[in-house]
């Protein structure tokens, strides 16, 4: 999925502690507010993908913020969250420009769905503009790619050999690879660059939709079908159509998408026509594939037709030598692009960046350096991830004892860079300044000994 920067507003500390873990868990940049007045005020500060707003707010209630947020951020997707849901509600934030809304309790999966589903609609839609800028400057993918290994000299020399011909490729890679990174050179080194390059993650829309999304519908196919829909297919015709994470689609709709393919045509939900489609396919995976095939997971013709020019993307930890290229490259990146000053790496941080496994390979670096642009100092760049001996031990303890020594050493994590500015750190980890103070009395920090 899309790394997302998302603004979380809800004055419950539970709601707001939740959200920030599990999707900053997931890969997300997050920042949370309790008010109103510090949801604006974070988003004079950061240009946000999406907000996730509590429609019952104190003071300034869900729909009055959305509109302030709207004229501050035109193109931001809002997910409206209540525990009074209804049609009314629904209909009521949406028209004042809302993309969805959530009732709680709800699962976090649903939240994030939604959420890729909001952007990658704003995104589809400012497709014509993306493409003109693609035009002007045809290799951008490859003349863009950060590092010289051998392992992404290979990586280079493959998307050569593969562009210029229509042959169907498989990115395979973990999570946070680049593999749409890889997808996006292959097309803009392909004949096919003036069309259009259009990307959908499988995973991230619900089985049934997936199949409206991929084909289209016709009017009345279905309840709330007002409309006839285009498919992505038809969307990027002459052009090519990035399948993101192909592993997820359904068994089901595996035969269709293998005929489209196969056929090049399609057939709307609904329709007994078929229409015929130009789409060069690029599909990708963190899954593997050979063994979905073997457990009866994964159709093994469409596996092959797939799977005709392989392109493997190596994790971020077996090209160590690319790291602080790619730090040094993310760091002019967000300093240009969060207006924050351009600080140099210490040499005792570069030799961490260089230990460290990576799990969330180049996603995370570049999460990691973002963070540090935003924050101003190069520290938070040093990793802390499960293999360290501290992770260990808290995993040794009843649940309880290991969530209090977690909380506490994150609170002191986080308060060693401001122990002059409680009411700063508050905002910055997402609760009120008077929690702040209760949660240290109850770890028995004292505020005064960090600041001597």
């Amino acid at each position: 999925m899309d790394k997302l920067r998302i603004l979380v507003v809800d004055h419950e500390d539970s709601t707001r502690n939740s959200l920030l873990s599990t999707l900053t868990r997931k890969g997300h940049y997050v920042q949370v507010a309790a008010t109103s007045s510090q949801a604006l005020s974070l988003m004079a500060e950061t240009n946000f993908d999406a907000a996730l707003v509590e429609l019952k707010m104190p003071h300034m209630d869900g729909s009055d913020l959305l509109r302030q947020m709207k004229q501050m951020m035109p193109d931001i997707v809002v997910i409206i969250m209540t525990a009074f849901s209804s049609i009314r509600v629904a209909v009521g934030v949406m028209r004042q420009g809302a993309y969805d809304y959530v009732a709680k309790p709800f699962k976090v999966d649903e939240i994030e769905i939604a959420l890729q589903r909001g952007v990658s609609q704003k995104r589809l839609s400012g497709m014509e503009q993306i493409h003109r800028e693609r035009v002007q400057v045809p290799y951008y993918g490859l003349d863009h790619f950060v590092g010289k290994s051998t392992a992404m000299e290979n990586v280079r020399r493959m998307i050569q050999t593969v562009a210029n011909v229509d042959t169907t490729v498989l990115i395979m890679g973990e999570s946070g690879t680049g593999k749409e990174l890889v997808a996006d050179a292959i097309h803009l080194l392909s004949p096919r660059r003036e069309h259009p390059f259009i990307a959908v993650n499988c995973g991230a829309i619900s089985n049934a939709l997936l199949e409206s999304e991929l084909f289209g519908h016709v009017k009345g196919a279905f309840t709330g079908a007002e409309a006839e829909k285009k498919g992505l297919f038809e969307s990027a015709d002459k052009g090519t159509l990035f399948l993101d994470e192909v592993g997820e689609i359904p068994q089901q709709m595996q035969v269709q998408l293998l005929r489209a393919i196969e056929q090049q045509e399609i057939k709307k939900v609904g329709s007994a026509r078929t229409t015929q489609v130009n789409v060069r396919i690029i599909a990708s995976t963190n899954r593997d594939l050979q063994k979905a095939v073997e457990d009866g997971l994964f159709r093994p013709d469409l596996y092959y037709r797939l799977n005709i020019f392989p392109i493997p993307i190596p994790p971020l930890r077996e090209r160590r030598e690319d790291i602080l290229t790619l730090v040094e490259h993310f760091l002019d990146l967000h300093s240009t692009q969060l207006r924050r000053p351009r600080f140099r790496i210490p040499s005792w941080v570069a030799e961490k960046l260089l230990s460290y496994h990576w799990p969330g390979n180049v996603r995370e670096l570049e999460n990691m350096v973002e963070r540090a642009v935003l924050l101003g100092t190069p520290e938070v760049l040093v990793p802390e991830g499960p293999d360290t001996e501290v992770e260990e031990d808290l995993y040794r303890l009843p649940l309880k004892a290991a969530r209090d020594a977690f909380e506490k050493r994150y609170l002191l994590h986080a308060l060693k860079r401001q122990p002059d500015n409680v009411t700063s750190v508050a905002r910055k980890i997402g609760v009120h300044r008077t929690t702040l103070y209760d949660m240290l009395k109850k770890h028995g920090v004292d505020i005064n000994d960090l600041r001597h």
